[in-house]
């Protein structure tokens, strides 16, 4: 393996502040309650970690794959978190660097987790449909060969691992990064019906806004395979989750975007004129965050209570504004 000579960066990264409007309230999903009374109101506290300001170090290396595609790796850890850190490794979407997520990654890592961002420096390609599909699934390759060598990735944070709990991992990526977590739990858009990308290791995996390939209809990658499933969550725009696919068991949540990039909040391979007008930047960003941090201590810190949690998010309100938030599973 080859590594580069670590750089450590401490990042208080905070959102930027996006612009407050009024607008009317979105769609609401009828869900049974079946949460019991408590003090403490987990998604706010989330939501306000994220809307502040964010303490995780990062730390720069890089490895080589088996093929000589260099993989930039972005490690971001929490500063103050105390216990066992899960392992959440992060994909990008296509043409954007780790650090332009340090506003996402450290959020994440800030409340207890180890994001592991994994850049594959791969050539540009051609964009159709099947290039698409080939290029997601090399990506999903890529994970899982960090993942084989995370031992010696995590080197470069010091020969302490204690805190770090090897045995609970997670993906989580942003548009054709989206695409690339999904398959590492046996779903998304596999290169062929008999490759699978599934790896066991993977608990559960969040896709960010997926991008949207044209004339293709998405399907589970290993269909025919016996492997068992992560849990899975996609976050998306009211429209975006009422397309989810139905009987894949994936579980979504709806927020009012116009963009893919929460307002250039996120960078983003797809361009859109509403990026600039987004509203509520900040506060949808955050309400994502929080999700998938309550997603995340349901799935791999074996948080039972915390899926009760979620179940409450639909129909639930973003604070400082009036914006409904859609909660279900498919």
């Amino acid at each position: 393996m080859c590594f580069s000579a670590p750089r450590r960066d401490i990042l208080l990264s905070g959102l930027a502040l996006g612009l407050i409007t009024s607008c009317s309230a979105g769609p609401k999903i009828n869900l049974p309650s079946i949460v019991p009374n408590k003090s403490r109101d987990i998604f706010l506290d989330y939501y306000n970690a994220a809307m502040g300001v964010n303490m995780a170090q990062f730390t720069n290396t890089q490895i080589v794959a088996i093929d000589g595609i260099v993989l930039k790796i972005r490690i971001a850890s929490p500063v103050q978190s105390r216990g066992h850190w899960p392992i959440v490794i992060f994909c990008p979407d296509l043409g954007t660097t780790a650090q332009n997520y340090d506003n996402l990654t450290g959020a994440i890592a800030s409340l207890g987790y180890l994001v592991i961002i994994i850049d594959p420096q791969m050539a540009p390609s051609r964009n159709s449909v099947e290039a698409i599909l080939r290029r997601n699934t090399l990506r999903a390759q890529y994970m899982r060969f960090a993942l084989d060598r995370k031992t010696e990735i995590l080197r470069v944070l010091g020969d302490d691992d204690t805190s770090i709990d090897f045995n609970s991992m997670g993906a989580i990526g942003h548009g054709d990064g989206a695409w690339t977590a999904l398959e590492l739990i046996g779903w998304g858009r596999g290169y062929g019906r008999s490759l699978d990308m599934a790896d066991a290791r993977i608990k559960a995996a969040v896709g960010i806004t997926p991008t949207i390939a044209p004339n293709y209809q998405a399907r589970p990658a290993n269909a025919v395979s016996p492997a068992i499933y992560g849990r899975g969550m996609v976050v998306n725009s009211y429209d975006g989750i009422a397309r989810l696919p139905h009987g894949t068991a994936l579980m979504g949540l709806g927020l009012p975007l116009s963009s893919p990039s929460f307002g250039n909040l996120l960078p983003s391979s797809q361009p859109s004129a509403a990026s600039r007008g987004e509203k509520y930047r900040k506060e949808t960003l955050s309400a994502c965050i929080a999700t998938s941090l309550m997603f995340f201590d349901w799935c791999l810190k074996n948080q039972r209570d915390r899926i009760d949690e979620l179940n409450q998010i639909n129909g639930r309100s973003i604070p400082l504004i009036n914006q409904n938030m859609i909660f279900g599973r498919s």
